[in-house]
This record gives structure tokens, C-alpha cells and sequence, in this order.
């Protein structure tokens, strides 16, 4: 079960991580890059939803999602906490957390990125994720 709040339509940019070291690695290396500010992301724009059916569609499992309604998000955060401190496990629905989740979107804008580097972070999220999978299966994780 996975909880989707709102709608699951906030917008989200990722990037997978072998992408992420080529650009340090080629950044490091351009001299327009040197003392610039560059924001990594794919192009490609997922909903929260989105992810949460493209990583169902790669781990073959059929997933369950349970609304939770934004109201609600400050409930949720404060009783994660508090489960979080009394199993001494970290939880992603801090109290911290309940303003990104309540963001339309965490959307990076790459054009500086792109104009400095080139094309970059390519990997498609299907693939990405179907590589992660198959990274976390060969380590045993899986």
C-alpha cells in the first residue's frame, strides 16, 4: 500500500544517479561551468502518481494506493513522528516533510544545465528504474 496525497499530481523532477555523476564528472571538467549554480534533472516531468505506477510497472506488482487528502497531511506527519520515536526508525513523513508534500510540484529548471553541459541525463525513468531493479536484485536486496 502506498499513501498518495492529494491527487497525486504534483510534479516531480528526477534523476538517476549514474546520470547525476556524469554531469559532476563533466562539470568539473567545463570551464563554464566553474562558480555556477546548476540544477540536475531529467526533462522528463512525473507526477507523484505517475512514479508510483512506472515503479509498479517495473517491480511487477500491483499496488494499492490510499488517498490521503492534503487536510489530513498534518495528521499523518505528526503520528509518523511520533511512531518514528517511539520504534527508534526514521520515517519519510516527518513533520519537516509536510510542506514539500503540500507543494504543487518540486520542478527543477535545467536550462542553465543545458546551455552550460549540453545534453544531459538522458535516462528515460522506466529504464532508470528497471536498472535500479535489477542493481538491487543482483546485491541481494531483492
Amino acid at each position: 500500500m502506498v499513501p498518495v496525497f492529494g491527487r497525486g499530481r504534483q510534479e516531480l523532477s528526477l534523476v538517476y544517479a549514474p546520470d547525476l555523476a556524469d554531469v559532476v564528472v563533466r562539470a568539473l571538467m567545463a570551464p563554464a561551468a566553474a562558480g555556477q549554480t546548476l540544477n540536475v534533472a531529467s526533462a522528463e516531468v512525473v507526477t507523484a502518481r505517475g512514479l508510483v505506477e512506472a515503479i509498479a510497472a517495473t517491480t511487477g506488482r500491483r499496488v494499492r494506493r490510499l488517498p490521503v487528502p492534503l487536510a489530513a497531511l498534518t495528521v499523518v506527519c505528526a503520528g509518523a513522528s511520533v511512531w518514528a520515536a517511539v520504534t527508534r526508525r526514521p520515517t519519510v513523513l516527518a513533520h519537516g516533510k509536510r510542506r514539500e508534500l503540500r507543494a504543487a510540484g518540486w520542478v527543477a529548471d535545467t536550462t542553465r544545465l543545458r546551455t552550460t553541459l549540453g545534453a544531459v541525463c538522458a535516462t528515460p525513468l522506466r529504464e532508470g528504474l528497471a536498472r535500479t531493479r535489477a542493481w538491487y536484485a543482483e546485491e541481494g536486496w531483492l
